[in-house]
């Protein structure tokens, strides 16, 4: 081989791994903190997409696992040597559901046009406990306390989840909901939730309740509420009692799973009266008639309101008694509502009858309701209002009485027939001409109007060179990013303010500059900025704010301090160099 063609074939080949070598590689690996452990304990798997672009995430099942917190997402960007190294993480904290050896498979993500997975782990689950949360069961717990254990159908139940706590609780959050199978079941929004001291086994507890919940059985048998799934976030005594500049607090978290809760729901007795019509509690009723003195001719509308503490869906119109002369049609459902009243649930509902006297007189009407009441265990009827009604005999002839009574009065009052009937011209308004035709008329030619011209705005835009765009898109996006960044300073979120920063400023050069990702390196950005003659202290002073942030993202400093200064910093340098541009 000719000695010349041999230098360049060694040069470009030792070219080749150097630049092999300075590229960041890229990966997509699942990682775990744990590879034994304890139930009811949790760990947690992360899933880290490196060095690459990476779309459609999906996480593997966890079937052997609960869920007990995420997916979180964290992104982070580092230089380091000149190079730019970028990281994307999923991360899950996980409790297992029993002990055995289970493997947890591959998450997947589409990554450069192509499916591909991280590999799987393996997590051996024991028995035994962990450390100082041997005695959690004892220092913090949740009871479910029911009002009644054993009820009847509709009756309303209701059921606390109540937390018992000897040490500092910061936080709960409820991970897996009771399952209420059997019941219909409303969640009460308002309820006695103070934070009170109980004494119980000689121990005292400070307690609080987290949750209320009114039951409603809608079967007879014995029902199961599963356990719920609660996560506590324990303070550690040696932490700080409140946050500082530099310290935040030790949160603790466990997971805490109540009682399963058992209740017997009995069918109602027998015998029930007649004006009984399913409703179960304590109730009350209101009555009231749209007229008391009236022709055959007339229609009486009565209405029943009936309101209590149980379950109002299951209430049917209670029978109303009329006396002998009287034609009543189906009763209709006028309102149905729900609302909280001392910490429960309360019901209302209302019916309307419409009725047809037949003959004149003088009658009595009494409507009644009937319900269960659980306290008493037997059926209560309420003191209701009685009507008396004065009828007289009206102009309609019996035939075309039948007629009317015949016709069904679905969603409006009956309205007879006028025997007496007078015509009238009625005018005459032309829609031909009218501005609301011209409107309808012009509208196809305004719709393809607007078509054209949204069509050359596309054009224009898809004519624009995309270099080009990204180029001017790069201060209007650089600003986004402050604002952000801004509101981080403003609720001293330390972290997020620097990673808003860091992806501002290396996001406006690799746009501005027109420089891909892949080639971001301080050499580059400075021979770029060189080139718009930027000034070398502007051009020290961009490296120096991509320096902070890396240091205080990446090194653990929690420098909320600077954080003033490195924002006016980075709006001056920003500034500098758009200028230059």
């Amino acid at each position: 081989m000719n000695p010349t063609n041999f230098i360049k074939v060694l040069f470009w080949a030792c070219f080749a791994l150097l630049a092999n070598h300075l590229t960041a590689q890229s990966s997509f690996t699942a990682t775990t903190n744990a590879r034994d452990v304890v139930e009811n304990s949790s760990f947690q798997v992360s899933f880290t997409i490196e060095n690459t672009e990476a779309e459609d995430f999906q996480a593997p099942p966890f079937k052997h696992f609960r869920i007990i917190n995420g997916p979180n997402r964290a992104i982070s960007t580092s230089i380091t040597n000149g190079k730019v190294n970028s990281k994307k993480t999923f991360s899950y904290a996980l409790m297992p559901k029993g002990k055995g050896r289970f493997t947890i498979a591959g998450a997947t993500a589409t990554i450069n046009g192509k499916k591909m997975s991280t590999n799987s782990l393996v997590i051996n689950v024991v028995e035994g406990t962990v450390g100082s949360e041997k005695d959690d069961e004892n220092q913090v717990f949740v009871r479910v306390i029911p009002t009644v254990t054993e009820a009847v159908v509709g009756q309303q139940i209701l059921v606390d989840y109540k937390l018992y706590t000897t040490v500092n609780v910061d936080s709960y959050n409820v991970l897996e909901e009771a399952d209420y199978a059997g019941f219909y079941a409303e969640d009460i929004k308002r309820f006695d939730s103070r934070v009170i001291r109980e004494v119980e086994d000689g121990i005292q507890y400070t307690t609080k309740v987290l949750k209320r919940i009114a039951l409603f059985p809608q079967q007879t048998g014995t029902l199961s509420i599963e356990p719920m799934l609660i996560q506590m976030g324990i303070l550690d005594d040696n932490s700080p009692s409140r946050r500082s500049l530099f310290f935040n607090r030790n949160i603790r978290r466990i997971a805490i799973e109540t009682e399963k809760l058992e209740i017997k729901v009995n069918s109602l007795p027998s015998a029930a009266p007649k004006l009984f019509s399913g409703a179960v509690g304590t109730y009350r009723i209101n009555s009231s008639i749209n007229r008391n003195n009236l022709t055959t001719d007339d229609v009486l509308s009565v209405k029943i309101v009936v309101q209590g503490n149980g379950d109002v869906k299951r209430i049917q119109a209670p029978p109303l008694e009329l006396p002998d002369g009287f034609d009543v049609y189906d009763p209709k459902v006028k309102e149905e509502s729900t609302y909280e009243i001392n910490s429960e649930i309360i019901g209302k509902k209302e019916f309307e009858y419409l009725i047809l006297p037949k003959k004149a007189g003088v009658y009595n009407i009494n409507p009644a309701f009937a319900y269960y009441e659980p306290d008493s265990n037997k059926y209560v009827i309420p003191n209701s209002r009685s009507y008396s009604l004065n009828i007289r005999q009206g102009t309609m002839v019996a035939a075309d009485r039948d007629e009317v009574i015949k016709e069904d009065p679905v969603n409006e009052d009956i309205k007879f027939i006028k025997l007496d009937t007078k015509l009238h011209q009625k005018a005459s308004n032309s829609f031909v001409g009218s501005i609301l035709f011209w409107i309808i008329y012009a509208l196809p030619f305004l719709f393809l109007g607007g078509l054209f011209l949204v069509k050359r705005a596309k054009d224009s835009e898809l004519a624009v060179d995309p270099v080009l765009k990204r180029q001017k898109r790069a201060q209007k996006e650089a600003q986004k990013r402050l604002e952000t960044a801004y509101q981080h300073l403003t609720s001293n979120n330390s972290r997020g303010f620097y990673d808003e920063v860091s992806k501002a400023m290396l996001g406006y050069v690799c746009d501005k500059l027109r420089i891909p990702k892949s080639e971001l390196t301080k050499d580059n950005v400075k021979g770029k900025l060189d080139v718009m003659a930027v000034k070398e202290d502007d051009i020290n002073r961009y490296m120096k704010i991509i320096h902070n942030c890396e240091m205080a993202l990446f090194a653990g400093m929690d420098n909320t301090s600077a954080m003033k200064e490195t924002y006016d910093h980075c709006l001056e340098v920003l500034a500098k160099i758009e200028i230059s541009s």
